[in-house]
């Protein structure tokens, strides 16, 4: 996965630990290589939902260039509107508000 795809994966992660179940798309992460055994082992003994979304999105950009397309069909299943949603992240804006974040942290 290129610096862009992380970083648009990274800008929706509230949305993804607020809506996206592990359980309802575990199956097809593994089919599309997504994740390996190892990798569900890791995530399916996290406590919350939203740990496990959290290390599902530091391990997807580890898995190659496709990555995010590959992900993103997935999403399209049954969690259309978060396939829509980093579909159309623009990465211009992203690379914006990290620099807006940075400055402000700089300022405090």
């Amino acid at each position: 996965m290129n610096v862009v795809d992380v970083a648009r994966l990274q800008s929706k992660s509230k949305e993804l630990r607020r809506d996206l179940i592990f359980d309802h798309i575990c199956s097809e992460l593994l089919q599309a290589d997504l994740i390996n055994q190892e990798d569900y082992q890791i995530i399916r003994v996290q406590s919350t939902e939203s740990k496990k979304i959290d290390i599902l999105i530091e391990i997807l950009p580890t898995k190659g260039p496709e990555t995010l397309d590959k992900f993103i069909g997935i999403l399209e299943r049954n969690y259309q509107w978060l396939a829509e949603s980093l579909r159309n992240s623009d990465p211009q804006n992203i690379s914006d508000n990290e620099n807006e974040n940075k400055c402000q942290n700089l300022e405090k």
